[in-house]
């Protein structure tokens, strides 16, 4: 990101320089040109790729931790949650808004 905002000031900077001697027509092919350039400059760089973009790989073989499923424990009890009947109820009121607003 600081490398990007530097290449911009400095080449803000050469088109100042250059505005008075080239004409902003040649300025701006030059920046087009300079865009494709860093294009095919990262196309080369970025190397030959895969052999076949729509190559379908197998799944993984689930691990062992993976595929393993848990069972319930036949001997423990089932538990439930029952409400504590010594405390109260609360009842939840909704905000009051004067009238008009």
């Amino acid at each position: 990101m600081v490398m990007q905002a530097l290449a911009g000031m400095a080449g803000a900077a050469i088109a100042g320089a250059l505005g008075d001697h080239v004409s902003v027509v040649n300025l701006l092919t030059a920046q087009g040109a300079g865009y494709a350039l860093a294009g095919i400059l990262m196309r080369v760089l970025a190397g030959r790729g895969p052999a076949d973009l729509t190559e379908v790989r197998p799944e993984p073989a689930p691990t062992t931790a993976e595929s393993a499923t848990i069972q319930p424990d036949p001997s423990a009890e089932s538990a439930s949650i029952q409400p504590d009947p010594s405390a109260e109820s609360a009842t939840v009121q909704p905000d009051r808004v004067p009238a008009g607003h």
